[in-house]
Order: structure tokens, then C-alpha cells, then sequence
């Protein structure tokens, strides 16, 4: 069995996911269940192999990742708290391997495929200056949205956590066109990074923190009055078909967390608390300082604890006569944007959201890595990509992985040696549009 650790959040977590899964059977299913029984066990010896809380849970989201992706059938795994426990080792002898073979070595920040994938990706010694490259490039986004489109769709693919086909739904335009602006609008980011100094302000201590920042940097900018229910429902729901929207309400749109709530749930996507649960849209309410800057996993629910969502934003104030199209509307707190949600319930949605970027994920080339050395790779394309790779000796193989040129793990094998395991051992991931 896993020994436990002494994390005192830690059981509630897990109390609070399971409850979370309870309440929504439909997303839910045994690998889930089979994992999120086991995350204070997990989280205790991630804790003890990593030495931090933040890397601690990346260690465990990358597991549950991996986990539910290949979807090993449960009854062919003998004992599945050592097998959890061995993807763990694993995965972390992985990335150590990773971080010494190639320090710096890595994409633009601009050209991963968000933000928080980019800081993920950066050296430990680089990523105070990728976070200060973040800030410019939200700066780009921000000052380019009120009349260009590409601005407001760089915040939701790069800052929000929108996929393209979602952005696709809030612009009213093929995901085609999304592809489009996108690639204008990294050009732009980087000819606007290029030209600016770094201001060399005092990193965020972590990497969450950094993200909380940027997000909430964005959410000031926002209106005082935001767009009525009847403005949504005319620009969504119109029977006569639909058409873009301009520039200007997009702009105003993201950087609304209600306005962008009242588009999700017109038009049935994820909010933003299930985009990325941490306390971006008000105040700071947690032990530690500025937002964000705790590590500390979620608390249990009701007690102020790290992980709660509290407080006031750039919405706050009474009543005041809309000034949007649709008449009406309405100004708005952090709390009636955020909604009450119990940390295990926001937990458990970073680790479904974690899982969902890997299957969106369209990578450009593939690392192959045998017990966290890469031995080849190949660029993507076509419909069919095969890859035959001679192995050194010397060290008997562990794992297999298959990376991204964003070091976003695509595909985790834990090899069994014999007699146990199977002279051919295959691994099959499930990715979004019909990708495996």
C-alpha cells in the first residue's frame, strides 16, 4: 500500500472530489473514481519525491492524466496502489531527466499553445522572465482587442484556456477563421515583445501565481455594465441565423468574467471556474499574500481556506441603467460571476481540464523517450505516422513516452518485463477529432 503523507488538506481534497463525482455520474467513470480514491495517499508520497507542493500536484495531475487517457482495463492491474505509485516514480524520474538533458532548450513562449503550458514547459531558471514575456504578450492581446479580433481570441486560446472550436462558437465563425487570427495574432505578440524592454519587476513565486495575475490583470480592464441576458440570447439564439461579432463587444466580452460566464452558458460551454478553478476574480482571501502566491492545495469547503472564491472585482456596485444592446444591463460581484464551488469539486475539474488539453493538443512534431531519454522524433503530418527505434542496451526498459515539441506528454507505457508482461505491448490514446 502507499504509505500516507501529512498533508492536512489533503483528505479533504480527496473527500470533496469523490463527492464532486458523485453529483456529475456522466463525466465521471471507474479510472476516475479508482484514482481520485487514492489522491491522499498519491499526493503524500508526490509530495515526498518532489519536495513541493506545486511540483507535488503537477506530479499527480500528470498521473491522473496518463491514467485515464490509456485507459488500462482495471482487472489486468494486480495491485493498483503500487502500479499508481510506480507511474509516479516514474513520471518524476522522467522529468528530471527531461529538465537536465535540455535546460533552455525550448518553443518561444508565444508559440505553445497557452500560457500555462508555456510556464510548465520553461526551465525552473527561465521562468520568471517567461512569466515577464507572458505579461507583454497580454498586453498585446489586451491593446489590440478593442479593434482587431485576433487580440480577443489570443486571450481566449492563450489566457482563458478556450479551445478553437469554442472560440469558434463565441466569434460566430469556422474554427478555421479562429486558426487564422490566432496565427495573426502571434505575430503580432511577437513583433510587440520584440520591441519592448522588460520591466525586471519581482517574479510571482509560483507558477500559478503568475497565471492568477495575468487573468486578473485582464479581468480589470473590465466594463462597468455588462451586456444584458437579452443581448446574448439576441446574438446566440436568433432564429434568422447568426453573424460574427464585432471586435468591440468581443473585446469587452473577455474581459468580463460574467459577460463571459452569460456566453458560456447561453451557448453550453464550460465556465470559467471549470477553465482554470483558482482565485483570479476578486481580492485575495488566502494565507500568503497577493493572489496566488499560496501553493497550498484547495482547503475544505466553508473555511477560507486556500482555494475558495471570495471577494470583490472590477464589476462590483449597485444597480445602474444598461447601456448594452438588448436593454438592461446589469453590474455584477466576484461572487455572482464565480458561483460557490467546493475546492474538491475545483480540483477535480483542473485534473478533467488537464486531460482535455492533451487530447486537444495537435502537436507539430513527436519525441519518443525511453525511460526519460528521448532516442528520436519526427515531424507530424498525413494520416498515418510510424517510427522504428533500436534501443541502446545496457539499461532494461522501464517506460516509453511520447512527447510534443511543447513537452506536452501525449502518451505514457509502463513496460512490464517478463514473464509477466507480453512480448508486444501496445498503448492507445484517444485524442479530439477522431486522433489516436
Amino acid at each position: 500500500m502507499l504509505s500516507e503523507g501529512h498533508d492536512p488538506a489533503a483528505p479533504s481534497i480527496t473527500r470533496t472530489m469523490l463527492h464532486a463525482l458523485r453529483l456529475a455520474p456522466a463525466a465521471s467513470d471507474d479510472h476516475e473514481r479508482a484514482f481520485l480514491e487514492r489522491y491522499r495517499r498519491l499526493y503524500g508520497r508526490a509530495l515526498r519525491l518532489t519536495g513541493g507542493r506545486e511540483d507535488a500536484e503537477d506530479l499527480v495531475q500528470d498521473a491522473f492524466v496518463q491514467f485515464v487517457l490509456s485507459r488500462t482495463p482495471l482487472e489486468d492491474i494486480r495491485n493498483l496502489d503500487a502500479y499508481l505509485f510506480t507511474i509516479l516514480q516514474y513520471l518524476h524520474a522522467s522529468d528530471g531527466r527531461r529538465a537536465a538533458r535540455r535546460p533552455g532548450d525550448s518553443l518561444e513562449v508565444i508559440d505553445h499553445d497557452s500560457a500555462e503550458i508555456a510556464l510548465r514547459a520553461a526551465d525552473a531558471s527561465r521562468r520568471y522572465l517567461a512569466c515577464e514575456e507572458l505579461g507583454l504578450i497580454c498586453d498585446c492581446a489586451c491593446a489590440r482587442s478593442g479593434s482587431s479580433r485576433a487580440g480577443s481570441a489570443l486571450l481566449l486560446r492563450y489566457f482563458h484556456g478556450y479551445y478553437v472550436r469554442e472560440i469558434a462558437l463565441l466569434f460566430q465563425s469556422p474554427p478555421s477563421n479562429v486558426d487564422g487570427l490566432l496565427h495573426v495574432a502571434r505575430r503580432e505578440a511577437k513583433a510587440w515583445v520584440s520591441e519592448r524592454p522588460r520591466a525586471g519587476r519581482r517574479p510571482p513565486a509560483t507558477r500559478r501565481a503568475c497565471l492568477d495575475g495575468l487573468r486578473a490583470g485582464i479581468f480589470a480592464r473590465a466594463h462597468g455594465t455588462c451586456f444584458s441576458p437579452a443581448w446574448f440570447e439576441e446574438v446566440y439564439l436568433r432564429p434568422n441565423g447568426r453573424k460574427p461579432l464585432a471586435a468591440s463587444d468581443l473585446a469587452e466580452m473577455v474581459t468580463c468574467p460574467r459577460c463571459l460566464d452569460s456566453a458560456n452558458t447561453t451557448i453550453g460551454l464550460p465556465r470559467l471556474l471549470d477553465r482554470y478553478p483558482t482565485d483570479t476574480l476578486g481580492p485575495d482571501r488566502r494565507s500568503g499574500g497577493p493572489t496566488g502566491t499560496s501553493s497550498q492545495p484547495p482547503g475544505p469547503p466553508g473555511t477560507g481556506e486556500p482555494g475558495q472564491i471570495d471577494g470583490g472585482g472590477p464589476c462590483d456596485g449597485g444597480e445602474t441603467p444598461g447601456d448594452r444592446p438588448g436593454d438592461g444591463g446589469s453590474t455584477c460581484s466576484a461572487g455572482e460571476r464565480a458561483g460557490a464551488r467546493a475546492p474538491g469539486d475545483l480540483h477535480l475539474q483542473r485534473l478533467r481540464r488537464a486531460a482535455e488539453d492533451v487530447r486537444e493538443h495537435r502537436p507539430r512534431e513527436l519525441f519518443l523517450a525511453v525511460n526519460g531519454l528521448e532516442l528520436a522524433s519526427q515531424r507530424t503530418g498525413g494520416g498515418l505516422n510510424e517510427q522504428r527505434v533500436t534501443v541502446p542496451g545496457g539499461e532494461a526498459i522501464a517506460f516509453i513516452e511520447v512527447f510534443s515539441e511543447q513537452q506536452v506528454r501525449m502518451l505514457f507505457l509502463e513496460v512490464q518485463a517478463a514473464p509477466e508482461g507480453a512480448i508486444e505491448q501496445c498503448r492507445r490514446v484517444e485524442l479530439a477529432g477522431g486522433r489516436t
